[in-house]
């Protein structure tokens, strides 16, 4: 899985909103800033169940049903080439990333989405400057290599057919969320952020410039474009395939 890409985003909100932001990795990644106490950092492997639902209880336990945006950015690239490079191992890691983890995130997380309702102009939302006032949101990083009607190329088995099925966790998801609460529904999103430098990437961009590259950005640039995209988002665009520049992306 991927931890750039988190880190960015957290700096971003960090920096743009008062709310209280918590950060959820694997492993021994912690960070030591705590933005005068308004970073948590827990421990959460997407492929155990188990992490995931303690996860949200300290969440619960820490800032109650007030929850106002998730960001699911877990993800893994295997990138086979042809069927002689498919692997049932991999496929199943794969999956258990890019699709269930995402899907079992939501299953724990969305009951503690606040359902207060904006009564003003927003000026005192604490989510002002990340989410339109009086909104939460549940947003998937997926990727355009998810596209079925795109797809001109073929490869990377796994990876494509993941990031498709999680297309599809988002636009259930969507209908979900308006029948558990119609009047406030919360907006379910997945997000192509273009290509961002990373780890995960830095085999297929080699040397490329973010600067000279079309949709290649570096992973602070492409968080900023995230939240813009989040600031504009509409209620008619919830269960949604959309780019970093708004635009739709076929199924």
């Amino acid at each position: 899985t991927t931890s750039s890409g988190a880190d960015t985003a957290k700096e971003a909100i960090l920096t743009n909103t008062g709310n209280g932001t918590v950060r959820v990795t694997s492993g021994d990644e912690h960070t030591k800033e705590t933005w005068q106490g308004r970073l948590t950092t827990l421990d959460m492997d997407v492929k155990d169940e188990a992490a995931i639902e303690q996860a949200a209880e300290d969440v619960k336990n820490k800032f109650g049903n007030q929850v106002r945006l998730v960001i699911n950015v877990s993800g893994i690239l295997h990138a086979e080439k042809n069927l002689g490079s498919v692997s049932q191992a991999q496929l199943f890691e794969t999956f258990n990333v890019n699709t269930f983890g995402h899907l079992l995130v939501y299953k724990h997380f969305a009951p503690l989405l606040s359902h207060k309702k904006d009564t003003g102009d927003g000026h005192d939302d604490p989510a002002r400057g990340v989410l339109p006032s009086g909104k939460n949101a549940l947003v998937s990083i997926s990727a355009r290599v998810g596209s079925i009607g795109d797809n001109g190329r073929g490869g990377w088995y796994s990876y494509r057919s993941s990031k498709a099925a999680l297309n599809q966790v988002i636009r259930s998801l969507s209908h979900e969320m308006s029948r558990r609460s119609p009047q406030h529904p919360a907006l379910c999103i997945a997000y192509h952020p273009g290509t961002m430098k990373t780890l995960l990437s830095a085999p297929y961009t080699g040397n490329q410039s973010a600067a000279d590259t079309n949709g290649l950005f570096e992973v602070d640039e492409a968080a900023e474009k995230l939240l813009t995209f989040l600031q504009g988002a509409k209620d008619d665009m919830s269960g949604g395939f959309w780019a970093y520049d708004g635009s739709r992306v076929p199924w």
